[in-house]
């Protein structure tokens, strides 16, 4: 049993010279602090991934004018089929001269609604920046032209797909619904 205690006696005399002398104060602390600074990095990545998310949906917030969403919105279901193509930038700007009455600036316009479309991660996620705009300005005879339009970029390329006819589905649900 001396042995025991003899051993027992060394290795805790030999610990507490390392951790006063021997530099073991600093290695616990640099533990205990890798620990802290790796759960603040993943608490700055998930921050920074959120304010991401919202600096993409910015372009789209400030949109102010109805024709304006509901162009952003023609191109949001465009691209929920994939690329945005030739054709369906036609319809668009179709849309936009005749039912919308952009006339001289609808280039500019258009570019600026397909940069805010294509910042945002999914084309779905402009159903919620651009409805309370469109609840509050349309009516009922409006928004149904607005489906229309919608319908007309969707039937494009052979008919719409059913991510299309669910994105035309939410969104008029959503402008339709009670403020």
């Amino acid at each position: 049993m001396p042995i025991v205690g003899a051993i027992f006696g060394a290795i805790v005399m030999g610990l507490i010279y390392w951790i006063m002398w021997g530099g073991g104060l600093a290695y616990i602390d640099a533990a205990l602090n890798s620990r802290q600074e790796r759960k603040r990095r993943e608490q700055n990545a998930m921050r920074r991934i959120e304010s991401d998310r919202e600096a993409a949906k910015a372009p789209l917030r400030s949109i102010t004018d109805p024709r304006e969403a509901a162009t952003a919105l023609m191109l949001a279901v465009a691209r929920s089929r994939g690329e945005i193509t030739p054709e369906q930038t036609t319809a668009i700007t179709g849309q936009m001269r005749e039912r919308l009455g952009f006339d001289g600036d609808v280039d500019h316009r258009l570019s600026y609604c397909r940069f805010a479309a294509e910042k945002l991660a999914a084309p779905e996620a402009a159903i919620d920046e651009v409805a309370p705009l469109l609840r509050g300005a349309l009516d009922p005879h409006e928004k149904e032209e607005l489906r229309a339009m919608l319908e007309q970029v969707s039937a494009l390329h052979g008919g719409p797909t059913d991510r299309q006819e669910r994105f035309v589905g939410t969104l008029m649900r959503r402008i339709n619904e009670a403020a």
